[in-house]
Formats: structure tokens, sequence, C-alpha cells
């Protein structure tokens, strides 16, 4: 899990779970993508990260925020490779 989520321990009948929440804030999507608001309101508009509104504020999926570093992680990897062989 990310160092910028907040853990959360709950407990439930017939034992305990620990588990970190399932959504963020978007001061904490922020934080852990290292973006400005502007930056990921156009990731959020464009669909690129799940988010819904409630209430008067938005909450954006972690699992969203993970997937989107993935797909970024994955697109450098690639240029990368694209780049080693066009220097070759």
């Amino acid at each position: 899990m990310s160092a910028v989520r907040p853990e959360v321990t709950g407990s439930r009948i017939g034992g305990s779970v620990s588990r970190g929440p399932v959504v963020a804030t978007v001061t904490q999507a922020m934080i852990a993508l290292q973006i400005g608001r502007a930056t990921l309101y156009e990731h959020l508009n464009s669909g690129e990260i799940a988010s819904y509104r409630e209430g008067k504020g938005r909450k954006i999926l972690w699992s969203s925020i993970d997937a989107f570093i993935e797909r970024r992680l994955q697109a450098e990897a690639e240029l990368r490779k694209k780049r080693m062989e066009k220097a070759d």
C-alpha cells in the first residue's frame, strides 16, 4: 500500500480485519501522485482515474490510482524499449 494511504483497522465477528480505505480524497490523491489539483482533475475528467461525487466532495478509488500508476509505468517502459531499439 502507498505510504500516504491511511490505514484503517476494524473488527468483525469471528476475527479482526485490517484493511485500508477504498477511496481517497482529492488531496490524498494529489499527494499520492505528486501532482497538482488541476492536473488531477484533468485525469479525472478524461476518465483516466475513476471517481464519484459524495455530497460536495469527490471520492477517488485507490484501485483506480494504482491502475493509473501501473498504466503510466507500462507506457514508460514501452517508450524506453523503443528508444533502446532505435539506438541500436
